[in-house]
C-alpha cells in the first residue's frame, strides 16, 4: 500500500476514535535562536562587527555577526543624506 494511503487510513481512524482513546502528541519546544547561540540555553552569542558582504558598493555598512554560529544579530548603514538626517553609529560599530 502506498504511503499516502496509509496516512489517509491513519487520519480516518484518528477522526473516528473517541477523545479518551486519542493520545495527545507533544511537540518539542522551539529553540530560542535569537537569545542563545545555536539554540542552546545558556550559551551566549559572541558578536563581532564586520563589514557587510552583500554588495561591493555598500562598503560603509556594518553588521553584527556571531563568530560561532554566523547569525546576523544587527546591522547599521550610514545615512544617505548626513546633513538633513544624520544617523549616529551604535556602540558596537567599531570599524
Amino acid at each position: 500500500m502506498p504511503d499516502w494511503k496509509k496516512q489517509a487510513a491513519r487520519r480516518r481512524d484518528y477522526r473516528q476514535a473517541k477523545a479518551d482513546e486519542c493520545i495527545a502528541r507533544t511537540w518539542p519546544g522551539k529553540k530560542d535562536l535569537h537569545k542563545w547561540c545555536r539554540g542552546r540555553e545558556g550559551v551566549e552569542h559572541s558578536p563581532r562587527c564586520m563589514p557587510y558582504a552583500g554588495h561591493p558598493l555598500l562598503k560603509e555598512w556594518r553588521e553584527l555577526v556571531c563568530t560561532v554560529c554566523g547569525k546576523r544579530l544587527a546591522w547599521w548603514s550610514p545615512s544617505l543624506d548626513p546633513v538633513r538626517c544624520p544617523r549616529p553609529k551604535p556602540d558596537w560599530v567599531t570599524e
